[in-house]
């Protein structure tokens, strides 16, 4: 077996052993040379864009989720990796639950915790770092001075170990060990080793304190892995006795805000604690907590690679030789991987390759007609303990005397519009292997008209953009075998035409009336996909659906509009497989309340009114939204005698002498008006009875006598 590099990411480098046991001579020189060459590009283009100014002036030996980097007098912020030189100029900032540590060339180490910004702006006298901002930690083991420059401060440290966390308020200084001095406004202050000194902004004042407790577990920047969800941290401390201490963890160097708060009788007590950084302090509380360290410590989960290309089992075919593409997952904490292959199981000689990144494409060459390979990953990691080897997969080459023909797929009577071409169509066949073929388009299925004849293709699909006129075309695929494929055809337009079939232009729903509305249009194509869009603005800047169907149909509930108003929608036409829209057309809807019925107020339902004292009738009901006007109408006998209307929900009826005696019937209806057609609600019926009644008999007064004949 023969692996070599043959990959277009050019930002992998690969070095790998040749197993000439299992090779012929001459393909093993030409890989060796081949390698050699892409090696070294590979590897200088991997470093060329993180080149900054002069030599590397420190390594990054440690990054955990998002490390960002600048280089001086450039704009762009680049991502940093494990291993990636820093240089004199640069700008780095980690992220929320981020971290890096860089180490200098002198063996000083810069750690930087979550969300924090430095500059580094060394000269040849000193180390300067530019604090702009977060949490950072400095252990330097030579003589040289570090000044660190804040917003309004200088802090110089020497042969120290100290911790600076700087907020808008304050900033508190940590010397675990060596000399540091913070000046502020020409007034300089000097710490002394295990002392906390707070600068606090506002007063300007600086307070220190002597720590009286000593941490015992876990060691300052510890690095617990696991393989669980939990891990259980085992703390302790010295401390005077008799007094009360708190332990207090938090996710920042802030501690703002504190996850946990625990009192201690003893001074020990273990806790178990997802993955991720952890600050934790133990509190005197009859002291300034602003007053006390605090030590870091990382619970990582330790990660192994999952194996993606070739699948488990996964069976190529081949006549010679394969290109084989393996991927597997990124570990944040791994620096580079090693693949392993070999035809053993137990990776008795394997073939080792060094790559930077997750995947690589390798030719693989066999001699026999079966071949069984297995493969694994081993990520490496400046981190001892911090990552696993990948579980072992298997893939399978069979080796072929002779090709198979191509099967199309697309297009496949399909329908392209003319300006399909200024992207391209897209051809696309399947293949046993990969070989070279010729596509081939002609006018007639026979392929007695060859228009195009295009050779050598190595993939298994092409981007056609010559442009073909208007009409009907048959495609088809030769392999290096002259093997031909199947044949299909496909049309190219000018005009693709829609008809909008409901809602009709303007149509007007009711909420009241319509549960649904029904979308319906028409298209005399194949292959067609819809792409169907509703909004309350003809730009369709905001729309309220978007949706791909296959179906010339969409129903919508009504309730979904939720605005009275105009709504618009449009169909567009996409072609099916390639995705580009080939037409489109655009129409309009209303949506309305109806208007409420109303409910009479007086007179009531089958009230008796007496006449012989009214000179008129007043009529009152509800006032009903949704309304513009309402209308009255008086019906005697059945008929109607009498109709108004009225913008108030009052109406004083004066024509009692059309009414009479006897049973009369009222109809109120609330009106809307659209478009100048007016909309009736179902009318509120009442009924009343109007009589002359007296109040006591009549009494005559003359004459005193009648007479009867």
């Amino acid at each position: 077996m023969v692996l070599k590099n043959n990959t277009s990411d050019n930002k992998n480098i690969y070095y790998i052993k040749i197993d000439e046991k299992k090779s012929d001579f001459v393909f093993i020189v030409v890989s060796i040379i081949i390698l050699s060459i892409l090696s070294y590009l590979l590897y200088h283009d991997i470093y060329k864009s993180s080149e900054g100014a002069g030599k590397p002036i420190g390594t990054i030996v440690f990054k955990k989720r998002v490390a960002l980097r600048k280089l001086k007098n450039q704009s762009i912020w680049e991502y940093l990796q494990n291993e990636y030189p820093v240089f004199n100029g640069d700008a780095i900032k980690t992220e929320e639950f981020s971290e890096a540590v860089l180490k200098l060339n002198d063996g000083t180490e810069i750690a930087l915790n979550e969300n924090t910004f430095i500059v580094l702006n060394f000269t040849d006298q000193e180390t300067k770092i530019e604090f702009n901002y977060g949490s950072i930690e400095a252990n330097s083991e030579s003589k040289n001075q570090i000044k660190v420059k804040t917003q309004d401060s200088e802090i110089e440290l020497t042969s120290a170990n100290a911790k600076l966390v700087q907020t808008n308020d304050n900033i508190q200084i940590q010397l675990k060990k060596g000399n540091a001095n913070i000046t502020k406004n020409n007034k300089t202050e000097t710490i002394k080793e295990n002392e906390v000194a707070l600068l606090d902004r506002k007063s300007e004042e600086i307070q220190k304190q002597q720590n009286r407790i000593v941490y015992l577990s876990p060691n300052d920047n510890e690095r617990f892995f696991t393989t669980e969800q939990n891990f259980k941290v085992n703390f302790s401390f010295n401390a005077q006795p008799n007094k009360n201490y708190e332990l207090q963890i938090s996710m920042n160097p802030n501690f703002r805000p504190v996850l946990l708060k625990i009192p201690l009788k003893n001074n020990q007590a273990t806790i178990a604690l997802n993955h991720g950084t952890y600050y934790w302090k133990i509190i005197d509380k009859d002291s300034d907590p602003n007053l006390s360290n605090f030590r870091k410590f990382v619970i990582l989960k330790q990660e192994k690679p999952s194996l993606y290309l070739p699948k488990n089992n996964q069976k190529f075919t081949t006549k010679d030789q394969i290109n084989i593409d393996f991927s597997w997952s990124k570990l944040d904490l791994a620096s580079s991987y090693e693949i392993w292959i070999d035809n053993d199981p137990n990776f008795s000689d394997p073939q080792k390759i060094n790559v930077l990144t997750n995947g690589l494409s390798i030719p693989i060459k066999i001699n026999n007609n079966k071949n069984t390979f297995y493969w694994k990953v081993i990520p490496k990691s400046t981190i001892e303990n911090a990552v696993k080897e990948s579980e072992t997969f298997s893939f399978y080459v069979e080796k072929i005397a002779s090709l198979k023909p191509s099967i199309l797929q697309f297009p496949n009577n399909d329908i392209y519009h003319i300006k399909s071409f200024e992207k391209g169509i897209n051809f696309s066949w399947q293949n046993e292997i990969p070989n070279k073929q010729t596509l081939q388009i002609a006018l007639d299925k026979e392929f007695n008209q060859v228009i195009l004849n295009i050779p050598d293709i190595t993939s298994n699909f092409y981007l056609l953009k010559k442009e073909l006129p208007v009409g009907t075309y048959y495609w088809r695929v030769i392999n290096q075998d002259n093997l031909s494929s199947n044949v299909h055809k496909f049309t190219i337009t000018s005009a693709v035409g829609i008809e909008m079939l409901t809602p009709q232009e303007n149509k007007i729903f009711f909420y009241e009336k319509n549960d649904n509305i029904q979308f319906r249009w028409k298209i005399e194509l194949d292959n067609i996909k819809y792409k169907f869009v509703l909004s309350n603005s003809k730009n369709f800047n905001t729309p309220i659906l978007e949706e791909t169907l296959s179906e010339p149909i969409k129903i919508i509930s009504i309730n979904i509009l939720k605005k009275e108003g105009e709504y618009f929608w449009k169909i567009e036409i996409i072609n099916k497989n390639d995705d580009r829209k080939l037409n489109e057309k655009i129409s309009n809807f209303f949506v309305y309340h109806y208007p409420e019925k109303t409910k009479m107020i007086q007179p009531t339902n089958n009230q008796a009114i007496n006449l012989i004292k009214m000179n008129n009738l007043v009529l009152q009901w509800q006032k009903t939204n949704y309304t513009d006007f309402y209308y009255i109408e008086i019906y005697k006998n059945g008929e109607r005698i009498y109709n108004e209307k009225s913008n108030q929900n009052t109406f004083n009826f004066k024509q009692l002498n059309l009414l009479g005696i006897g049973v009369v019937d009222l109809k109120i209806y609330s009106v809307r008006v659209i478009d100048k057609i007016e909309y009736k609600s179902e009318p509120e019926v009442c009924r009343i009875i109007l009589e002359y009644k007296l109040d006591k008999k009549p009494e005559f007064l003359t004459p005193d006598k009648i007479i009867i004949e």
